[in-house]
């Protein structure tokens, strides 16, 4: 009976711990996480020493891995498109097509990558899957799956090898459904090659030792040199052989394995040799760049890394803006695993002396370092190469509890415990993973997912419908864009004003899709209103919502949103001949100066995004509209420009910390400073008190307010010539 109060009061004391730890209440959540390990080790640890190898190979083995491997590929292949596609997935998927196309030429060749070079071997597994299946979302996430589920597998067979049977199963159930490595696996294939890498290096090695076939150690050295081809954290994945390389040189035949080892090593490093000499700036530039050692004061920069990454795994697992797998907010281990974790890293602290117990501590610490010197930190993924030796440390105590007792009523108990935690962990885990961190609005947003239900938009009405962008925070020469414009055959186009959208250079096959995210749907709503014959389209975000137990770990509080996260006006080609041949009487007269010619057009209001350039050369222009006031509500200006601009209410400066009056005004917008891109957003506060941009029906023609009474204040003069700077440099006045 002691047995089952000893692990009931550690797993209380572990749960009780990590709930703390979630909260932000660190120092009481690490004191109930030692307590529970103490507790464990003191009074439970010393019966047993359940985790000595087993060499067994009957059947329970091949049952063992027949459900460690069902968990792997439930998890991995289940829904096994995430919401949206980050940047990195997209740009992975282009250097694949880059592949196909024979623009890349080796598996070794440096190719550009976001911010940084990479090898392209990764990107060789996605050209490979694309060819075999297809071009899609499925298969350009199909190899991380796969790799997914041979690292789960390799972490039971070094869990095997090293300590056990009971500990590779709990350890493989534990990283079959954990979150993070399913997130990871779906996410970032050279973070999860890199990982999957070492895997099979290490469970080669291990192997090899175990059964004293040299053969299989010197073959881990294949995989352990292809580590260096991946991610930047995987490049230091040789260091954490270094204790199985020593000890075995003490081994009957240890330095002629050594020297085939080595010189294996090396040949399959030299490709990497010879690529990072004639370009070092590939291997240093990046990790200079986010290196936390860079910064004016060193220590400054650790102590702002080192303390948050510590709490990636029982606190929080990245910036409370960025949500990188899941809720930010959230840690990377989820219950069971957080709350035994520590009392089996203290067992390997323990068994120091042991070379499989100096393995797990060495595999950590050396995982962890790119994210403990990280300047970005907390970073979860710069610390991914750390997380197998978790599962192992985790599953430790759950398999004293499982052997500790032999026979009787104690045994069913025990071994009770542990089946109830296992399951209520896979529950829990797919709960997470699948419903909470599919529908967090943050992550879906961090992940891309209305730019992939943009393009989709498109992809859904069919051949000969033209999407034109209206973002104001990506352009459609996004690599995310890009990528589903090639797998989907779409044809996307940036519209950085109401001017663009309503005299097209040339008119689609059979219609035109506007399309915005936030910030911009005003202008889609009004192009609705324009046009003839047109379908308004708007697609939300799903509810947060967990698929069972969400009051157990309620979801921190967000803003709610008023707006979908994709609106889009679709257009027939009729409809856009219809608006060129009489064209609407527009409220917005706009005139232009780029240095050689005045150009003069009329906008239905004033709006343009950020990212496309408005004009072909720099320009300085100015917009005058009449404005209508609503009586209800205080009504404050706020001017959203690139370059900034100079406003003029009734003819006079108006200061926009004052609120607009209400009634029809004369108002003007003049640029002081020439740019190709000019950005304007003009908003003001609702009825309601939220900021809006200003909708169209506000806006009257200059020609309907002079003929009107009851505008307030003179109207002012017409522009006679366009704002530009005097040769003397100051501005000249309208």
């Amino acid at each position: 009976m002691r047995e089952v109060l000893v692990s009931l009061a550690s797993l209380v004391l572990g749960l009780a711990g990590v709930e703390r730890c979630m909260a932000g209440k660190l120092q009481a959540g690490l004191g109930l996480l030692l307590a529970s390990a103490a507790v464990f080790h003191l009074l439970l640890r010393p019966a047993s020493e359940s985790t000595a190898a087993s060499n067994d190979t009957d059947r329970s083995q091949w049952i063992e891995i027949g459900l460690v491997a069902a968990l792997l590929v439930f998890f991995r292949f289940f829904r096994m498109v995430p919401p949206g596609m980050w940047g990195d997935d997209a740009i992975n998927g282009l250097l694949a097509f880059d592949i196909i196309d024979g623009e890349i030429h080796s598996p070794f060749e440096l190719v550009k990558h976001s911010h940084s070079y990479f090898h392209a071997i990764s990107n060789y597994l996605i050209a490979a899957s694309f060819e075999v299946f297809g071009a899609s979302l499925g298969s350009l996430r199909l190899p991380g799956v796969l790799l997914g589920c041979v690292a789960g597998l390799g972490v039971y067979g070094i869990a095997r090898q090293l300590f056990g049977p009971a500990v590779a199963v709990i350890a493989g159930i534990l990283i079959a459904s954990a979150p993070s490595q399913i997130a990871h696996a779906k996410t970032l294939v050279q973070i999860i090659f890199g990982t999957t890498l070492l895997i099979i290096a290490v469970y080669l090695f291990v192997r090899g030792t175990r059964r004293q076939q040299s053969k299989w150690i010197v073959l881990s050295a294949v995989p352990l040199a292809l580590t260096i081809y991946t991610y930047h954290s995987a490049k230091i994945a040789p260091l954490i052989m270094a204790p199985l390389l020593l000890a075995d040189l003490r081994r009957r035949g240890g330095f002629k394995r050594t020297a085939l080892f080595a010189g294996l090593f090396l040949i399959c490093l030299a490709p990497a040799i010879h690529s990072y000499w004639h370009q070092p700036e590939a291997l240093t530039g990046r990790i200079r760049a986010v290196s936390a050692l860079e910064s004016a004061d060193n220590k400054v920069g650790l102590s702002k890394s080192i303390l948050p990454t510590l709490g990636i795994f029982h606190f929080r697992q990245g910036p409370v803006r960025y949500h990188w797998f899941g809720p930010g907010h959230d840690p990377a281990l989820t219950w069971i695993a957080a709350a035994f974790v520590l009392s089996g890293m203290i067992e390997s602290l323990r068994r120091l002396r042991q070379p499989a117990h100096q393995l797990l501590l060495l595999w950590f610490v050396v995982g962890m370092i790119p994210a403990l010197f990280s300047s970005e930190a907390p970073r979860a993924y710069r610390a991914f190469l750390a997380t197998p030796p978790l599962y192992i440390w985790a599953a430790m105590p759950l398999a004293v509890m499982w052997t500790t007792a032999q026979v009787g009523g104690l045994r069913l108990a025990l071994r009770g415990i542990v089946v109830a935690a296992l399951c209520g962990t896979l529950v829990y885990d797919y709960n997470y993973y699948f419903h909470r961190a599919y529908t967090f609005p943050a992550s879906r947003w961090l992940l891309g997912e209305r730019i992939v239900e943009l393009a989709r938009i498109v992809r859904d009405a069919g051949d000969g419908w033209t999407g034109y962008n209206m973002t104001p925070t990506f352009n459609s020469d996004y690599e995310s864009l890009r990528l589903l414009g090639r797998m989907w055959n779409l044809e996307l186009h940036d519209t950085p004003s109401m001017h663009a959208a309503l005299n097209l250079a040339t008119l689609p096959k059979k219609g035109a899709i506007f399309l915005s995210a936030p910030g911009s749907h005003v202008a889609i709503k009004a192009l609705a209103q324009t046009f003839t014959d047109t379908r308004l389209e708007r697609r939300w975000d799903p509810e947060p919502q967990m698929w069972w137990g969400g009051a157990f770990w309620p979801f921190e509080k967000e803003e709610k949103r008023h707006e979908p996260v994709i609106a889009a006006t679709h257009v027939p080609r009729k409809s856009l001949e219809e608006q060129r041949r009489s064209p609407a009487a527009l409220p917005v007269q706009v005139r232009c100066y780029d240095g050689e010619e005045i150009r003069e057009w009329r906008e239905l209001f004033p709006f343009y995004g950020f990212w496309p350039d408005t004009f072909t050369k720099a320009s300085t222009c100015h917009w005058s509209a009449g404005l209508r006031v609503p009586e209800k509500g205080r009504r404050t200006l706020h001017i959203e420009s690139k370059p900034a601009v100079r406003v003029m209410l009734n003819g006079r400066k108006f200061d926009l910390r004052r609120p607009l009056p209400p009634g029809d005004h004369a108002i003007a917008f003049a640029t002081s400073k020439p740019r190709k891109r000019i950005v304007l957003r003009v908003r003001w506060k609702n009825e309601h008190g939220h900021w809006e941009i200003i909708p169209p029906a506000a806006w009257l023609p200059r020609s309907e307010l002079a003929n009107r009474t009851g505008a307030n204040g003179p109207h002012p003069r017409p522009f006679q010539r366009p704002i530009a700077p005097n040769k003397g440099g100051k501005k000249a006045r309208p």
